[in-house]
């Protein structure tokens, strides 16, 4: 792009996270090692209507996750009539939680979240809906504070440009 008195600055449409990752390990061909995969999805009610990605307007019913550090398998679930009879079950090697509020399913979540504290997060259609759904319903739920802390530096932030938000 051409910024101030004709000048071209070069590469003003690379993100800074991709120029610095460039610079420290474009002599490498070694892959990275030590990270904490983390595969994710969420579901959310449909009563009352289709959820609004913006407001994270419905609860958040069920979250399973698969942390291939430990190789754990998990679904938290959203049982508000009690109809699952015991707060634990494992099946297959997938444990099932079961808690009576939605509050109470976001905390321990975000509690495994910071635990495991994964460094590459995958899922079906994240970046465009588990992500943002669940950073605003956590912000609407708790608050904006608490949303933030699915960063490890308590900083989430929203590019316009990408549509998308970065932890």
């Amino acid at each position: 792009g051409v910024y101030g008195k004709g000048k071209a600055m070069f590469e003003t449409d690379v993100a800074i996270e991709t120029r610095v990752l460039t610079d420290l390990y474009t002599d490498s061909e070694e892959i990275s090692k030590g990270h904490n995969v983390f595969y994710f999805d969420i579901e959310v009610s449909m009563k009352g209507g289709l959820p609004d990605i913006d407001t994270a307007n419905n609860p958040i019913t069920s979250i399973a996750y698969l942390d291939k550090t430990t190789e754990t398998k998990r679904v938290l679930v959203l049982d508000e009539a009690g109809d699952i009879p015991h707060d634990k079950i494992e099946r297959n090697g997938v444990e099932v939680i079961r808690f009576d509020t939605e509050r109470e399913l976001l905390k321990a979540f975000l509690d495994q979240w910071q635990t495991l504290n994964p460094t590459i997060i995958s899922g079906y259609n994240i970046d465009y809906f588990d992500v943002p759904y669940l950073y605003r319903r956590l912000k609407r739920v708790f608050s904006e504070q608490i949303a933030n802390q699915l960063s490890p530096i308590n900083k989430v932030t929203y590019h316009k440009r990408r549509n998308r938000f970065f932890i």
